[in-house]
């Protein structure tokens, strides 16, 4: 059986890269406040910040991949 990941973060271009290279080895989720482009069905919308929504994120996985930050893209 493939191992549980899950990636706290992965909706950004890191992330969405990461679970390109590892979804047919492992069983993937994305744990993010943002909506994956890409990975719609392997995303799970939640805060860090909130957590009984981490702890169930967390919940039978066994590798946990941070990738969140709070940034913005139009700093100049």
């Amino acid at each position: 059986m493939n191992k549980k990941i899950v990636i706290i973060g992965a909706s950004g271009f890191v992330g969405t890269r990461l679970i390109e290279i590892s979804k047919n080895e492992l069983v993937v989720l994305n744990f993010d406040k943002q909506q994956s482009q890409f990975y719609k069905d392997m995303t799970i919308i939640g805060d860090i910040r909130n957590q009984d929504s981490l702890d169930k994120a967390l919940r039978s996985q066994e590798v946990v991949v941070l990738l969140a930050a709070e940034h913005r893209d139009d700093v100049s």
